[in-house]
């Protein structure tokens, strides 16, 4: 819901179907819109279905977005994308295992699924199945070498297992292909933090600041970085 074209995305899909002027609705503001979204539901036609149930997630309406999708996966069982989608709906309704069983049949079909491999990958993680996570941002970044995100969450796990040069070159991949991006900054100063560098942790936590001044993981990195100076 942060990123920019996705709002776009969510309000050029419901222009489509819903009869009322949106220019006036604010796609942040998830009720607003979670409403709408209820509204035009018997409107949407079904090969609409796998856009809509992702508009569904992105406002948090996730057990409607499982009924639309298991109707999707009942009449197309190999349909990667609504597989990838249910993952998501269990991953966010805290049913990890669940999710990753759907990520594993999304892969049978397609090895090639980046989105798939990050997707399993964050779900690993927060079961703490820390090395097959890691294998899982690989195969991502292997796929797009332009997916921060991956990059930023393969800096976390190599983090984790100690590896601190590893996640620091990951963070530095990921502000390579966006320096706004703020995650990655905060990241790479509690890296440089935590392996005895806190001049540049301290210059890290600016930058993450700056492009998001209320980020409070920053604020409390950046007093820890002044303390160790």
């Amino acid at each position: 819901m942060s990123d920019g074209k996705g709002q776009k995305r969510i309000i050029t899909f419901l222009r489509k179907f819903a009869k009322e002027d949106l220019k006036k609705i604010n796609v942040k503001n998830k009720e607003e819109v979670r409403t709408l979204v209820k509204r035009i539901t018997g409107r949407i036609p079904e090969r609409h279905w796998s856009d809509f149930a992702e508009v569904m997630v992105a406002v948090g309406l996730h057990r409607q977005a499982m009924g639309i999708l298991k109707k999707i996966i009942k009449r197309e069982p190999k349909n990667k994308r609504a597989l990838n989608n249910m993952g998501v709906v269990h991953s966010k309704t805290g049913e990890l295992e669940k999710a990753i069983e759907f990520y594993d049949r999304a892969l049978k079909i397609d090895r090639t699924y980046e989105v798939v491999w990050f997707n399993k990958g964050k779900a690993l993680f927060k079961i703490d199945d820390i090395h097959t996570a890691r294998k899982c941002f690989r195969k991502a970044v292997a796929l797009n070498r332009r997916n921060i995100s991956a990059w930023n969450n393969l800096g976390l796990v190599l983090k984790y297992e100690g590896d601190m040069e590893g996640a620091i070159k990951c963070y530095k991949e990921a502000i390579d292909i966006n320096k706004e991006y703020p995650f990655a900054w905060n990241n790479l100063g509690y890296a440089y933090l935590d392996s005895g560098r806190p001049q540049k942790a301290q210059k890290c936590f600016k930058i993450a600041l700056r492009l998001k001044p209320d980020y409070e993981v920053a604020k409390r990195g950046r007093m820890r970085a002044l303390e160790k100076s």
